[in-house]
């Protein structure tokens, strides 16, 4: 029966887009059910070749008050990162090892909080 199976999105890529792609739409499928399948080479979704460095020293070309993940909630990274370090402004530039981990943090909130007849591989 075709009408009970759950429509599939498969994104190519784990990095910033398909992280924020996969994380939009667990947000967005409350009423329908879904099954979002992210394929990724890498070990880690989320960090992607531009976050995953580890050097302090890699900084975001952008400012942490421009950087959150939704565009309805734009301090939403500057309150994640202030949460670590009170001294970061909007307009610092912090590191991209830092918003790395921020991605996989909106990631696993979105999979956490997603509603049971979403499934994420």
């Amino acid at each position: 029966n075709n009408a009970s199976k759950k429509p599939t999105v498969a994104i190519i890529g784990g990095g910033f887009s398909g992280t924020l792609v996969s994380t939009h739409l667990m947000k967005k499928s409350v009423n329908d059910p879904l099954q979002v399948i992210m394929i990724e080479r890498a070990p880690k979704f989320a960090r992607g070749f531009a976050y995953s460095t580890n050097s302090p020293l890699h900084l975001l070309n952008v400012p942490a008050g421009k950087m959150s993940a939704f565009p309805n909630d734009p301090e939403h990274f500057l309150r994640w990162v202030q949460n670590r370090d009170l001294n970061i402004q909007p307009t610092t530039f912090v590191s991209r090892m830092l918003y790395g981990e921020y991605l996989e943090t909106v990631l696993h909130e979105a999979e956490a909080n997603k509603v049971p007849t979403t499934n994420f591989k």
